[in-house]
């Protein structure tokens, strides 16, 4: 006669716990693999961006995302005003990814002036929170980051318990810099965070009507935080739109909004998207809609430098 072999809660328990061990051991090895992979490289995006924010101490910081990166060249900036420059803009990054990283300098040093390039900053924005997965690897190691992460979701402190989520939308990108198998050169020239684009835009200009958009009060109130802190610690901040090749019927609000804050508060607030010198008919200094070329750059700079001195003269 068959009899059932007897279960033994204690070796099903056991085979449990061997089995969440193997899978924190697992976790643990790969994701401290992935860092070192990450923090290690010494070009590219990653490297920019870690080095904003745990290293660079330039008098003056560019502030934003590509179009900071690709419009404002750092060493022009830093030879006008005698002082130097880093450029940390960040391709892809919103508005609470600029305002993180910020946070992370600031918590370290007091830069002279900030120049901050803003670009529908104020606009409501789902992707604004998305957008902060970019800023997973420095959660554990730097406390300005993790209350603005914390807002992609209710659980994201709890994914942060793996030490391989952090990295798992980096792994093509960190490897490909270890390996060069594919080099994209225009990417890659990075001086002093400035990345020159190349070619020119033959498209027309865009003509965009009237736009009213919901406004997110937590970038309002990452927006005004920074402008006081500048304000209290005299830090010379200039918030800037830097010139992109459409037309706007009327100004949008998130911009009018931004604007009146600022000057409000007595912060500059600079507005070449209405600039002749970048809006006719034929442009040689648009790279695309929304980025200067590397010519177009450097007139850019020229006046935005011009502009700084006759503020602070």
């Amino acid at each position: 006669m068959y009899k059932p072999t007897k279960k033994h809660p204690a070796k099903t328990l056991l085979k449990v716990l061997i089995f969440f061990i193997l899978i924190y051991v697992m976790d643990l090895a790969t994701g401290t693999g992935l860092r070192h992979l990450y923090f290690s490289g010494r070009v590219g995006r990653y490297f920019d961006l870690t080095y904003a924010i745990d290293s660079t101490k330039a008098d003056i910081i560019v502030i934003g995302s590509s179009r900071a990166k690709n419009d404002y060249v750092a060493q022009n900036i830093e030879d006008s005003l005698h002082l130097s420059c880093y450029n940390a803009g960040y391709e892809g990054s919103l508005f609470l990814h600029q305002y993180a990283v910020l946070k992370c300098i600031l918590r370290r040093y007091h830069p002279k002036i900030i120049i901050w390039d803003y670009w529908r900053g104020l606009e409501k924005n789902p992707e604004d929170y998305l957008e902060l997965s970019t800023l997973l690897p420095y959660y554990k190691s730097h406390e300005d980051v993790r209350p603005i992460i914390n807002l992609r979701g209710p659980y994201e402190r709890y994914k942060l318990i793996s030490k391989i989520y952090p990295y798992n939308s980096t792994v093509i990108y960190t490897l490909n810099k270890k390996i060069n198998f594919y080099k994209n050169t225009d990417k890659d020239d990075s001086h002093k965070g400035f990345t020159p684009l190349y070619g020119v835009w033959k498209d027309t200009v865009e003509l965009l009507d009237k736009i009213v958009t919901p406004i997110d009060s937590v970038t309002q109130a990452a927006y005004l935080s920074v402008i006081n802190f500048c304000n209290y610690n005299h830090i010379k901040l200039f918030v800037v739109i830097a010139p992109h090749y459409a037309l706007y019927k009327s100004t949008p609000n998130y911009d009018s909004i931004a604007r009146a804050l600022a000057i409000r508060n007595k912060v500059q607030f600079l507005d070449f998207s209405k600039d002749t010198t970048f809006i006719k008919p034929y442009n040689p200094y648009f790279s695309n809609r929304i980025h200067l070329n590397k010519k177009g750059a450097e007139v850019f700079t020229k006046k935005l430098i011009s502009n700084i001195k006759d503020t602070s003269s």
